[in-house]
């Protein structure tokens, strides 16, 4: 076990120290994982579909145009060029071409097409709010391993004090100034305080595993982000946070899911109009050319020349065709009920989007705010026990505090360091989503 905990300890320690080794910036992090995330990939290949899909409603306007060709062996009783049946065999062969559009068809089409774009414009709305919500996560990640950083730095802090505290308890056992139980109480504390540094550089490196798996990164060896440079907390702190009111009004005209979702409901308001359509009357039109040539194998039928037939055996045909729909069994009906079923239904996601985009903004504030309190009392909190761990410090040094006067000085001055790591990261993460609703990029 001990083997296992001090080769995590020194894995997290050559990820964060190796200088040799890339660091990645949080700008790195977001276009890599936009790049080589699978479910984006995936959503890119919707929108694609999509692309398809528009570009075979606009060819829908356009004519049918067939060809055809044929021919048929007849033994015996066959019909003959004037269509009546003879005793003959005969060999016969036909070509045709045939064209066929629409005149008339109750604006199906044009709406179709009108339906096909804004089902486009959504997908890319979709495919941009996908790329969002990553690029958060990976912040989220980011922020933690900056966090464990921190972390890491105050427990290694606390070792340090500890085994000085340590030393200078063997020294005053060695001078009789202190007991044994003294100096064996200091090295247990010692091996405590290595303890939780080994739990700290766990937490460290299962962080950087966390963000390079969401990197796609074949491996963590060597994985390691650079530390940005923040403004300064304290600025931040004393400034006044942004109306959730103005940043929903943002949001809301900004954000690609608002968008995405009144795009679909569009394109499902012109699915409505395709299917009322379908109970309309439709006009369209046909043309056709058919040739055909015939060979007798009797021999008192006289065969004419190929050209000859060519010349006198061809038709042409035009025409006009009206359809006018009177019964379907109600499908046209229930189609026109789903189409407005699917309207109500995408009314509600609307708000159901526009709702949670509310919920996360509110919360976002009221994470910074809290946050933003408790930078401070935390501040309040780190200047008093530094000034209370010098005091036990110096009377340690001295041999006129325990070993546990000395402990408890240095646990609050450890927890105070924490507390205020941690409320630092919180108020700067949540910030910095305020400020992602406001139009800030995540990354600058």
């Amino acid at each position: 076990m001990k083997k296992i905990v001090f080769s995590a300890l020194i894995l997290a320690l050559s990820a964060t120290t190796a200088t040799a080794q890339k660091q990645w910036s949080l700008t790195d992090c977001i276009n890599h994982a936009v790049e080589n995330n699978i479910d984006i990939q995936k959503n890119a290949l919707y929108t694609k579909q999509n692309e398809i899909s528009l570009n075979s409603a606009k060819n829908d306007r356009l004519p049918s145009l067939n060809g055809s060709m044929g021919g048929s062996l007849y033994f015996g009783r066959g019909p003959s060029r004037d269509g009546t049946y003879t005793d003959n065999s005969q060999h016969t062969s036909n070509a045709g071409l045939s064209l066929g559009g629409s005149i008339y068809e109750g604006s199906r089409l044009k709406n179709n097409i009108l339906s096909r774009q804004f089902d486009l414009q959504a997908s890319i709305a979709d495919y941009e709010g996908a790329k969002e919500d990553l690029s958060l996560q990976i912040v989220s990640m980011y922020m933690q391993i900056l966090y464990n950083k921190e972390l890491y730095a105050v427990s290694q802090k606390q070792v340090e004090l500890s085994a000085g505290f340590s030393e200078r308890s063997k020294i005053l056992l060695d001078a009789g100034r202190a007991s044994e139980g003294d100096y064996f109480e200091s090295l247990s504390i010692l091996s405590r305080d290595k303890l939780s540094m080994t739990e700290t550089a766990a937490q460290l490196q299962l962080s950087l595993l966390t963000l390079s798996q969401a990197l796609n990164l074949d491996s963590v060896d060597g994985f390691d982000i650079s530390t940005p440079v923040f403004d300064d907390p304290n600025s931040d702190i004393t400034a006044e946070l942004s109306n959730t009111n103005e940043v929903y009004d943002i949001a809301v005209e900004n954000r690609p899911q608002v968008k995405g979702a009144e795009l679909k409901l569009s394109s499902l308001e012109y699915q409505l109009k395709v299917a009322r359509a379908s109970g309309l009357p439709s006009l369209s039109y046909s043309a056709g050319y058919n040739n055909s040539y015939y060979y007798s194998f009797t021999s008192d039928v006289e065969n004419y020349k190929f050209t000859e037939q060519m010349r006198r055996n061809g038709s042409q045909t035009i025409g006009l065709s009206l359809q006018i729909p009177i019964f379907n069994k109600f499908a046209t009906r229930n189609q026109r009920k789903s189409a407005e079923l699917n309207i109500i239904s995408q009314n509600l996601e609307i708000r159901n989007v526009k709702l949670k985009l509310l919920k996360d903004i509110e919360q976002a504030y009221q994470n910074a705010k809290l946050s933003k309190e408790k930078f401070s009392a935390s501040q309040e909190s780190l200047t008093s026990s530094k000034i209370a761990f010098e005091y036990a410090r110096v009377k340690a040094d001295e041999g006129r505090a325990t070993i546990f006067d000395f402990n408890d000085s240095k646990t609050s001055l450890i927890r105070s360091e924490s507390e205020l790591i941690r409320a630092k990261y919180e108020f700067l993460f949540n910030k910095k989503i305020l400020d992602f609703y406001s139009g800030v990029p995540l990354a600058r």
